[in-house]
């Protein structure tokens, strides 16, 4: 389970896709914005389009925050906000090419000098 200070609340932001670095890849899509915090932020998401069941859906996004809290633990991941869109065969793929994937991504983003 992600600590309270590592999830990201998008409720309350209107713009957070306009503003955010889309990155797509096998099994996940992330959106990163770059919004310094002193940890990561992360929040899963899997759309209807990719899993019809609510219950794949949960299983799915449950299974991602675990492997999520794993990185964050180990402190791997660049201090930016990130947002993963899911599909199917994300529980799939291996989680050191995932979380390869992830570091690339963060890194990109967060060395990048535009936006």
């Amino acid at each position: 389970m992600l600590k309270k200070i590592n999830r990201l609340q998008l409720r309350g932001e209107k713009n957070f896709f306009s503003q955010a670095t889309r990155l797509s890849g096998s099994g996940f899509t992330t959106f990163i914005r770059k919004q310094i915090h002193p940890e990561a932020q992360i929040t899963c998401m899997a759309p209807k389009k990719s899993t019809r069941l609510a219950v794949e859906r949960n299983k799915l996004k449950r299974r991602a925050r675990a492997f999520c809290a794993e990185l964050l633990q180990q402190n791997v991941l660049a201090p930016l906000e990130y947002v993963l869109v899911l599909q199917k065969n994300f529980l799939s793929q291996d989680k050191t090419h995932i979380l390869r994937e992830l570091q690339d991504r963060g890194n990109k983003v967060y060395s990048s000098t535009g936006k």
